[in-house]
């Protein structure tokens, strides 16, 4: 009788495999004849020299498919994912026993007859096939093989959502419609079908970076608060591709590809992306399945210079450098080395105000594609404020409710600061402005809410709220109404300049903490304005504070507060003049001597009384 190296039902499948011409001939004649010992022996070396380039580039990664964990929706996904993250760097003596739970599930999942391969369940069998094909028996390398070639990356099965789910999806269908194409045609570029899979991966991933990205790259702002799961895909293809010595995108989309890098980029702090939830341990390297890895493996893959400023800073922020600049000077960065790293997309609807491509930048990133719109600070390196600045609105005791979405109606950068203006819609001619302004070299920000009605008469209750990062805590000033916000970096001071600086004196409004919250409010006839001044320079925090509101008028007519507002504040050297035109005037409006139809002045005023302006932004036509 005949001996057959694995039984009737295993051979059929390696007999149905279609081979290019260009295949060796001992992968060809192994398949035909059903030898699963010779076929996995001559898999493995076809397969060899790429084998050593992946492990090469992430040879501290045991699986990089699991950075796509979280996609994990059915049960055996999540088992999968379980199985994933129980295994460590793989390697000497215990290599086979960490690596046999996760082949015996895959080898599972392939070898059922009726089981649907999921996105995630393709990639990681994939990666076990080219990392580990060494620990698989000839029978389970076939059976693994020969079911990814069944999979029809064409229409891949969707996986069951989870939360927020069109962000979800998104992800997942650029894993099982762009990614498992890609990878399928490379590690089994052998058949006939790897051409044609690799032209399906080609398109949809062109497609979903098309699709997710500004032309310059910036990343959509509900992805940005997803940013490793996104990217994780995209540079695990490259890897691959890398690795097998092909190309996985043409020159137009590798051009978007690392403009999108460079944007990203901007969001990395020492505690990871500030778009998401940052780390505590900020003296530790990372850890290989952290967010920010999946961006310095993106880096190395790409055209952009390991020299570069955003290589560099990336590359601390990995290696666990530690914060350096918590004893800053005055006046420093200079004017002459402030890079400009601030961009803004209202396609994107997200901006980034940065000082600094360092680990010690001040960071401010806000997105309004919600209708709650989302703020982080990150002062010196240190993460302050994170997630929703929510706001609520009643106008005579009925709470208004916005319509339409934000939008962002002015941008402005320079040398000295890095300014962004939202308004949101309103039915019933509630006007709701947000700015946000960050100073590019004396560590202060102001953030403000302006919110008008169109009855004079009408009584406007606003209350906001921001969020604290962890490790955050609160401490009231005894005598101002000023709250200071200690941290593990630098202290801040957060100074609400709508209220009298005196405890003593009544106010219409208040500035207080309760767990992790900032939160604000003021009360006034037909509109408020509520610019909130946060500073962390080294060397003011000891210097007293006071503030006061400013009279406005025109045509020596004194202005009510639905028209305009302004405010002084001094802190140490630092003094600054904030106006606010709620509504158009006639002609030009005064402020300590200061005449302008702008609808905003934010400047510093000089010892001599002047005021020299940081942001102007012209009234409404």
């Amino acid at each position: 009788m005949k001996k057959c190296s694995m039984t009737d039902t295993a051979i059929s499948p390696l007999a149905d495999l279609k081979f290019r011409n260009s295949a060796h001939p001992s992968l060809r004649k192994a398949a035909a004849g059903g030898d699963a010992v010779a076929f996995s022996a001559a898999l493995q070396k076809s397969l060899a020299a790429a084998h050593k380039r992946f492990e090469k580039r992430f040879s501290d990664t045991p699986f990089v498919a699991a950075w796509s964990a979280a996609i994990a929706a059915t049960d055996s996904d999540r088992q999968l994912s379980g199985l994933l993250a129980d295994v460590v760097r793989p390697h000497g003596k215990k290599r086979q026993k960490q690596l046999q739970p996760v082949i015996d599930h895959v080898a599972a999942a392939c070898g059922s007859p009726d089981a649907e391969l999921s996105g995630f369940s393709t990639i990681v069998a994939a990666e076990l096939m080219l990392r580990y094909m060494d620990c698989l028996t000839a029978d389970q390398t076939v059976t693994v093989f020969c079911r990814l070639a069944r999979v029809d990356a064409g229409s891949p099965v969707e996986d069951p959502l989870p939360a927020t789910p069109q962000v979800a999806d998104s992800i997942s269908q650029l894993i099982a419609g762009g990614e498992v194409a890609m990878v399928l045609s490379l590690l089994q570029e052998s058949l006939s079908t790897s051409k044609s899979r690799h032209g399906i991966g080609a398109r949809q991933l062109a497609g979903s970076l098309e699709d997710a990205t500004d032309t310059d790259g910036t990343l959509r702002a509900a992805l940005a608060r997803r940013l490793d799961e996104w990217l994780a895909p995209f540079v695990r293809v490259a890897g691959w591709a890398k690795a097998i010595r092909s190309d996985w995108a043409g020159r137009k989309m590798l051009k978007r590809w690392d403009g999108l890098l460079k944007q990203t980029c901007l969001l990395v702090t020492p505690d990871g992306f500030i778009t998401q939830p940052g780390r505590s341990d900020f003296d530790a390297p990372y850890e290989t399945e952290s967010g920010i890895i999946v961006l310095h493996h993106a880096l190395r893959l790409s055209a952009v210079s390991a020299g570069s400023a955003v290589r560099t800073l990336v590359g601390q922020v990995v290696a666990g450098k530690p914060q350096k600049a918590k004893k800053r000077t005055a006046g420093s960065p200079s004017r002459r080395n402030v890079t400009r790293c601030s961009e803004e997309s209202d396609w994107a609807e997200s901006a980034v105000l940065r000082n600094a491509l360092r680990l010690d930048a001040d960071v401010m990133q806000l997105d309004w594609d919600e209708p709650c719109p989302h703020l982080n600070l990150t002062a010196l390196g240190t993460r302050i404020l994170e997630d929703r600045w929510q706001s609520s609105i009643r106008v005579n005791g009925e709470l208004h409710q916005p319509a339409g979405d934000w939008v962002c109606t002015c941008w402005f950068e320079d040398k000295e600061v890095v300014f962004a203006e939202l308004e949101s819609g309103s039915e019933n001619g509630i006007r709701h402005v947000r700015h946000a302004m960050l100073a590019l070299q004396q560590h202060f920000a102001v953030l403000t809410d302006t919110v008008t009605s169109p009855d004079a008469a009408a009584q406007i209750e606003f209350a906001s709220e921001l969020q604290l990062a962890a490790g955050t805590t609160t401490e009231a000033n005894t005598i101002t109404r000023e709250l200071l916000i200690h941290s593990d970096g630098p202290s801040l001071r957060a100074v609400p300049t709508w209220l009298e600086d005196d405890r003593v004196c009544q106010a219409a409004g208040a500035l207080s903490a309760d767990d992790r919250r900032l939160q604000l409010s003021a009360v006034s006839p037909g509109g408020v304005t509520l610019p909130l001044v946060l500073d962390w320079h080294p060397e003011r925090v000891a210097s007293a504070a006071d503030w006061n509101r400013l009279t406005v008028t025109e045509e020596r007519r004194r202005l009510t507060a639905r028209d305009a507002a302004a405010f002084r504040v001094r802190i140490g050297n630092l003094q600054l003049m904030l106006f606010r035109s709620l509504r158009r005037g006639e002609s030009l409006r005064a402020v300590l001597g200061h005449h302008t139809p702008h609808e905003t002045v934010y400047g510093r005023v000089r010892k001599n009384g002047t005021i020299a302006p940081l942001v102007m932004v012209d009234s409404d036509a």
